[in-house]
C-alpha cells in the first residue's frame, strides 16, 4: 500500500488542542481534524523516518497483498495474547482506506497551521537510541519466538526421551523414581515457561523463571556433573548465551 495517502500530525499539535479545548478557547462542539495540510504516500513517510533515523536511502519495494493479510491474521492472533502489533486488520484496513482528513477547520480558529511531516521530525532530531528503537523492535518478535521454541522444543524432547535424560543422573548416583521424577518436572517446567512466555500478561514472570530454571540446572549439573563443562558439544556452555538472550527480552519487553 505503499501510494497510499497519509496526512501526519505532530504529538505537540495535538497537546495544544487538547490544552485549547481544555480552557475552553475553541467553540463549543468543535469538531475538526488535526492533520497537515498536503497528504504523503506511505511510502514516502518510510523513506523520510529512514532519512530522519540516519539510515541509507532504500528503494520501496510493493509486497502482494496476500502478504499483508497473513501479516494482519498473525497480528490479530498475537493481540489476542495481549502483544500490540501495529500489523493488525485494524490497522491495515485503515491504511487502504487513505490516513486524510481536512485541515481547513482547524486552519480558519487557529492562529497557525499545524507542522507538516518534515517540521515535526526537524522538531525532534533522532538519536542513537531511536535507531536502537527501530532495530529492536523487528528483533523482539523473534527474541520471543527462539525463547518459545528452544524452551518447549527442551521439554518435549525429554518427554520423548525420559529413559535416556533419566540415565543421565542414574549413572551419577541418582535413585532410578527421583531420576524420572527430576526429568518429568524439569520437563514440565520447560514446556510451561516456553508456552507462557508467549502470553504478553504472563511474559515477565515467564522470563524470570527462565533465570532461575537455568541457574538451577547449571548449579546442579556442576554438582553432579562437572565434566559436562568441557563436554565437546557443549551443553552447558551453551546455555549461556540463551540466559544472555532472556536479559535481552526482559530490557525490551515493556512497550510504554
Amino acid at each position: 500500500m505503499a501510494p497510499q495517502p497519509i496526512q501526519t500530525v505532530a504529538v505537540t499539535d495535538v497537546a495544544e488542542a487538547v490544552s485549547r479545548a481544555i480552557a475552553g478557547s475553541l467553540p463549543p462542539r468543535t469538531a475538526v481534524d488535526l492533520v497537515e495540510a498536503d497528504a504523503h504516500s506511505l511510502g514516502d513517510v518510510l523513506v523520510a523516518f529512514r532519512a530522519w533515523l540516519g539510515l541509507p536511502q532504500a528503494k520501496v519495494v510493493p509486497m502482494p497483498a496476500l502478504l499483508g493479510r497473513i501479516a494482519a491474521v498473525a497480528a490479530d492472533g498475537l493481540g489476542l495474547l495481549g502483544w500490540r502489533s501495529p500489523l493488525r486488520s485494524a490497522a491495515l484496513a485503515a491504511l487502504a482506506r487513505g490516513v486524510t482528513g481536512n485541515p481547513t477547520p482547524w486552519s480558519e480558529i487557529s492562529d497557525h497551521p499545524l507542522q507538516p511531516l518534515e517540521a515535526t521530525l526537524a522538531a525532534m532530531p533522532a538519536n542513537v537510541q531511536e535507531r536502537w528503537f527501530a532495530r529492536l523492535w523487528l528483533a523482539k518478535p523473534v527474541v520471543f519466538g527462539c525463547l518459545s521454541l528452544f524452551w518447549l522444543a527442551s521439554g518435549i524432547i525429554a518427554l520423548i526421551r525420559q529413559d535416556e535424560a533419566a540415565d543421565i543422573l542414574v549413572l551419577r548416583g541418582v535413585s532410578v523414581n527421583f531420576a524420572h521424577l527430576s526429568v518429568l518436572a524439569g520437563s514440565a517446567a520447560d514446556i510451561l515457561v516456553g508456552a507462557t512466555v508467549l502470553v504478553r500478561p504472563l511474559a515477565r514472570p515467564a522470563l524470570l523463571a527462565m533465570i532461575a530454571i537455568t541457574l538451577f540446572y547449571l548449579a546442579a549439573s556442576t554438582l553432579l556433573a562437572p565434566e559436562l563443562w568441557l563436554a565437546p558439544l557443549g551443553p552447558l556452555v551453551k546455555t549461556i548465551p540463551m540466559l544472555c538472550l532472556v536479559l535481552v527480552a526482559l530490557a525490551v519487553l515493556d512497550e510504554r
